[in-house]
């Protein structure tokens, strides 16, 4: 890839790039050269917003529908759809959310629950009489983020110590726990995963406690969740 003039030094010939993709995440790099008299020489500064200023990262995004979304997102929607049931739900059948003396209403209720939950770091715990929709309007919440990376686990089915292995399997489609650390190892201004567990009611007694002290434990294990 030819990049142009990259301030080029004195006796500096030309510089180019050169760039590196895994095909499969869509993650990559590209750093600079300078071409001297002497040889080639990688060039200093590419990047200002990491600590290696030397490299410039980038993560491929998809076209689907119409919007961008990245490999995760593409991987975590495709992961969910095999919970759904319900492929569509009229807007006024949506029960409200009250959180904080506020109440969200309509489909996107829960969303705007969530953004605003996300700037004072907390999270939210859904409670409602059987049948009321819960599961649903979880759904539903993955559906309107469907640009995002938006993980829906059922806890009947999984085992405190496998939870994070899920999580992996949803995003990156396999169970490196090593690629979850490395996607959320930074503080972000809007999360990287929506994470929504649902049914611990459904939990049999002898994994609600260890599932009670993980949730507790979730923000220290994976960086970049609140």
């Amino acid at each position: 890839m030819q990049s142009g003039e990259l301030r080029l030094e004195d006796k500096c010939n030309t510089s180019v790039l050169v760039g590196e993709l895994d095909t499969q995440s869509g993650v990559g790099s590209v750093k600079a050269y300078a071409w001297f008299k002497e040889g080639w020489y990688q060039y200093p500064a590419i990047w200002h917003g990491t600590g290696r200023d030397d490299v410039y990262p980038f993560v491929l995004k998809f076209q689907e529908n119409g919007e961008l979304r990245s490999f995760e997102a593409l991987n975590s929607h495709k992961y969910n759809s095999r919970f759904k049931r319900i492929t569509s739900l009229l807007d006024f059948l949506y029960a409200d959310v009250e959180c904080n003396g506020k109440v969200y209403k309509g489909r996107e209720g829960i969303n705007n629950c969530l953004c605003d939950l996300w700037e004072k770091s907390e999270n939210l715990i859904l409670i409602a009489d059987g049948g009321m929709g819960k599961t649903t309007r979880l759904l539903s919440a993955t559906d309107y983020l469907s640009h995002k990376v938006a993980v829906y686990i059922p806890l009947e089915s999984t085992k405190p110590e496998n939870l994070i292995r899920d999580i992996c399997r949803a995003v990156f489609e396999d169970s490196d726990e090593k690629r979850l650390y490395q996607f959320a190892k930074n503080r972000h201004t809007t999360p990287d995963i929506y994470l929504f567990l649902d049914g611990m009611n459904e939990v049999v007694i002898e994994r609600e406690k260890d599932l009670l002290m993980l949730f507790e434990q979730l923000p220290e294990i994976i960086r970049g969740y609140k």
